[in-house]
């Protein structure tokens, strides 16, 4: 998938930071210390594909992103959880509602999108 194709179909539009990526390094590092063989795999492509969504922002230019399918499944994964949570709202989800993250099982990311949802979509009543 190229970087444009992944910013449209999952990201808020937020730009990523190097901190975004030293957080995932974290989590990367801590699954590591803990022998968490699921964490590392896990940890590391959201490490990787960190890492290039940061990249595309310092180097603004299209290039097919090297991320294992794995991650992309894991996204696809949190938009359909998204829809479900948005559809139960009876909000239409659009992933530029994701500004504070896509994982919907921690509350305040769940909360701060919703809110932005519903702020936008009442004003266009």
């Amino acid at each position: 998938m190229r970087v444009s194709q992944f910013f449209k179909t999952y990201s808020s539009g937020t730009p990523y930071r190097f901190a975004d990526v030293c957080d995932e390094a974290t989590e990367l590092c801590e699954a590591i210390r803990g022998f968490d063989c699921d964490g590392i795999v896990e940890e590391f492509g959201d490490t990787i594909m960190t890492f290039q969504l940061w990249l595309a922002w310092v180097l603004p230019f299209d290039w097919e992103m090297c991320v294992p399918t794995y991650v992309y499944r894991k996204y696809d994964a949190r938009m359909a959880g998204w829809r479900d949570i948005f559809s139960n709202e009876g909000l239409t989800f659009h992933p530029r509602y994701l500004i504070n993250g896509g994982n919907f099982k921690r509350p305040n990311k769940r909360k701060a999108a919703l809110d932005l949802a519903r702020e936008d979509q009442h004003d266009k009543m």
